[in-house]
């Protein structure tokens, strides 16, 4: 069962946070077949005043619609962004869905209690086996730790490979590289195709597949 209580972060201010991808997956635990998508969106072009000048700015606007597993409407919001970088759509899309997941209470201030209790009450999990780096040299040197992982597919594998060697380009930055690798995997599939990796389709782990050999290569 998904518990959303163990994807909450903390902001620097101290403010609770759910991450965009973790509430889609909560609503997918939740509300089976249930999807976000984005509608058509319009562009405008707004002048507006910078000191002497008149500079023109131009604005995506549109929906972004949750569907049923029967594929009808549930709900439809309003959503815009400021075409300044080419990942407007993304930005279009995380504005609508949060917006949405708002509405529909897939918020962190709505997680049940009972999910904050299983956390708290959970068993210790057994230490998990680290391999250290063979060390060759005979003074004596501080190694690091890291985390055995065992990759599903080769998908996972060649995320797994990048993301030990050069996670950067993956886009993620120090606070991100904290998390678990799973739950980065998710947040990577995410924002390549729209679902985490553990929903992901076949269409959405080759769109994954072809993004990271790019970025391998």
């Amino acid at each position: 069962m998904f518990n959303p209580v163990l994807y909450v972060r903390k902001k620097p201010s101290g403010e609770l946070e759910l991450p965009l991808f973790a509430r889609i997956m909560w609503l997918n635990s939740e509300k089976p077949g249930w999807r976000i998508t984005s509608e058509k969106f319009s562009v405008a072009a707004l002048e507006v005043p910078e000191g002497k000048d008149v500079a023109t700015r131009y604005i995506a606007m549109g929906h972004v619609a949750v569907v049923d597993e029967q594929g009808r409407k549930v709900l439809s919001v309003p959503a815009s962004a400021e075409i300044d970088s080419p990942y407007f759509a993304e930005d279009l899309f995380r504005a609508g869905a949060e917006l949405a997941l708002d509405i529909l209470g897939f918020h962190v201030r709505n997680i049940p209690s009972e999910y904050w209790k299983q956390v708290e009450t959970a068993p210790l999990e057994a230490p998990r086996k680290v391999v250290s780096q063979e060390v060759t040299r005979k003074e004596p040197v501080s190694v690091e730790q890291k985390e055995v992982i065992q990759p599903q597919d080769d998908v996972e594998a060649l995320f797994y490979n990048i993301l030990n060697n050069n996670p950067a380009v993956l886009g993620f930055n120090k606070n991100d590289l904290n998390n678990p690798p799973d739950m980065l995997l998710n947040k990577y599939c995410y924002k390549i195709t729209g679902l985490p990796w553990n929903l992901a389709e076949e269409e959405e782990k080759k769109a994954v597949r072809k993004c990271l050999e790019e970025l391998s290569s």
